[in-house]
């Protein structure tokens, strides 16, 4: 344990040296370094719960201490969780289990001991103590994908990034020399919109899909969907007083299937999965709308 603590310890210094000495030349340098500096102090915090686990699932922001639970708690195998199997008690020995495997359980004891070399979970450690500060997190520099350089410089492009990034330099002002080159490609201001949708198709086009629904007549106001062969006057799919207005046995028939009026008060809406079979009325407006032009 003393050697693990002295090598964490000169890791942390070494790292600490190289900021101050690249500091003033690499601003990018001199934050990848900082990063190791504070993961050697997390590790240090986190090697604090010795032979146990550290409390999962925790906004450590928020929180003034973290559960350090026993290795191999829940029957779930949910290290170091609130999950029911080790926080509620039922059995005998649940309580034990409890006690030294259940977060909230760890940390509403009163007596809690906090984690240092020799102590022996539960205990609890200072939750600032395991956060990485976020000013020096490595998404603050929005590392991504391998990129080319397109800078115009050719010292600026030699001496560019190999993944595209974001970083404390990079300026929406600036945005039409920087986003050129890979050190500012991935900031918001460089990443081009997302596509348009897609125009929708002609007029012409979703009208002659929307006919095809009818397998009869369509009348003139290209809403009603007539049968085949109506009408004594041979007129198709039309107000005629021989289809709407006939007194003789059958003509309501005759009405139901070829009076465009009376198809439109019934309703019934031609689709494919009936094989638009007349007589029913076709969906959609028969007039180009403000969004489809006519052909």
């Amino acid at each position: 344990r003393p050697d693990q603590d002295r090598q964490r310890h000169a890791a942390a210094a070494m790292a600490a040296a190289l900021v101050h000495a690249h500091g003033h030349r690499d601003h990018t340098m001199r934050r990848s370094l900082l990063l190791v500096f504070w993961l050697c102090v997390a590790a240090a915090a986190a090697d604090l719960c010795h032979n146990g686990v550290i409390e999962t699932n925790v906004d450590r922001d928020t929180r003034k201490f973290v559960a350090c639970c026993r290795s191999g708690c829940g029957q779930s195998r949910t290290q170091c969780a609130d999950s029911p199997d080790v926080c509620q008690v039922r059995n005998r020995g649940d309580h034990t289990t409890r006690a030294g495997c259940c977060p909230s359980a760890i940390l509403d004891n009163e007596e809690a001991k906090e984690c240092a070399d020799g102590q022996e979970p539960p205990c609890i450690i200072l939750a600032s103590a395991l956060a990485t500060p976020q000013s020096e997190q490595v998404s603050e520099l929005q590392v991504g994908k391998p990129c080319v350089s397109k800078a115009i410089n050719e010292k600026v492009r030699a001496a560019d990034s190999k993944v595209e990034m974001c970083t404390s330099k990079c300026n929406a002002t600036l945005s039409r020399a920087q986003c050129l080159g890979c050190k500012c490609r991935a900031c918001p201001f460089c990443v081009p919109p997302p596509a348009p949708p897609a125009s929708p198709p002609p007029w012409a086009v979703v009208q002659r899909e929307r006919l095809a629904l009818c397998s009869g007549v369509v009348a003139e106001d290209g809403i009603a969907c007539c049968t085949l062969g109506c009408g004594q006057s041979r007129k198709q799919c039309e107000e005629t007083d021989d289809v709407c207005h006939g007194t003789r046995r059958g003509d309501l028939t005759t009405q139901a299937n070829c009076c465009p009026s009376t198809i439109r008060k019934a309703g019934v809406v031609c689709t494919k999965k009936k094989g638009g079979v007349a007589p029913c009325v076709l969906p959609g407006d028969p007039e180009p709308s403000g969004a489809l032009d006519p052909p």
